[in-house]
């Protein structure tokens, strides 16, 4: 941000110059000293970069005073630079997200496979939210006529994991178990500081084996067409990008997580709008 002090006969120049050249990230304001006859036939390309026209010198309290209200108008204009570059973004977000939802609604329709058609859910719903990792209970009855969920499918884009398929009872002592119970969204930002009242807790025996830290979750339950929940899809480590910054869903996937230190750099909680 700069406040530009300079003679009349001087800025046209100066503003010729400067149209030539691009600051994306600089913006400034004139302060135009000169006669009242002069500036009558002087043509002004654009009203909105001149602070001030003045006939006589400064006190030391004016340049003051016109300093700081200059960097307030150009601050403004910054912040409102700033909120179009991040309304921009969210629309190109919205928009990726739009095109996934419609991959996912055409495997609906099209995909007789059922292994298929979930792998495909859990691979888009994961590039949507961003997540490292994801996986889907599938619920079942045993022997017994009991329900039951199944760890069915699960991928994660670090690292190249081996699928154990085993079996978790429907109830709420499990992460994936309250949410089959009560249909319930949980958006956990970190599963190893659950609050001290929640009902359901995280079994880190995957952690554990794997070298792999699960640190925020997303759990959403899996409906049928009669509002019946057949399973659950876990979003396991968002690493969507920041809003502000250039990145985006596709660069967050290329980011790997392998050392301890990398799930704290750039595992995020899961972004409110997908609860």
């Amino acid at each position: 941000m700069a406040a530009i002090f300079i003679h009349y006969d001087e800025y046209a120049g100066l503003h010729e110059l400067l149209s030539l050249l691009s600051f994306t990230d600089m913006s400034y304001q004139f302060i135009i000293f000169g006669g009242e006859d002069a500036v009558k036939g002087l043509q002004f390309e654009n009203l909105r970069e001149i602070s001030e026209f003045r006939h006589a010198p400064l006190t030391g309290s004016e340049f003051v005073f016109i300093v700081r209200k200059t960097l307030a108008v150009v601050n403004d204009l910054y912040l409102n630079r700033s909120l179009q570059e991040e309304y921009l973004a969210k629309l190109v977000d919205t928009k990726k997200d739009q095109e996934d939802l419609i991959d996912i609604g055409r495997a609906l329709s099209l995909e007789k496979d059922q292994g298929k058609l979930l792998r495909l859910i859990l691979f888009l719903s994961k590039r949507i939210t961003g997540a490292d990792a994801g996986s889907i209970y599938l619920v079942e009855k045993d022997e017994g006529g009991n329900r039951r969920l199944r760890f069915k499918y699960s991928h994660t884009f670090s690292r190249d994991i081996p699928l154990e398929e085993h079996v978790i009872p429907i109830d709420k002592k499990s992460i994936s178990g309250y949410v089959a119970v009560t249909g319930e969204v949980l958006n956990i930002p970190d599963v190893y500081e659950l609050p001290d009242d929640a009902p359901y807790s995280f079994n880190s025996s995957f952690d554990e084996k794997n070298n792999y830290r699960c640190r925020s979750m997303l759990v959403v339950p899996m409906k049928n067409h009669v509002d019946e929940i057949i399973g659950v899809i876990q979003r396991i480590n968002s690493k969507e990008a920041d809003p502000h910054g250039d990145q985006g869903k596709d660069v967050a996937f290329s980011v790997k997580l392998l050392q301890p230190m990398d799930f704290v750099k750039h595992v995020v909680t899961f972004n409110h709008k997908y609860d």
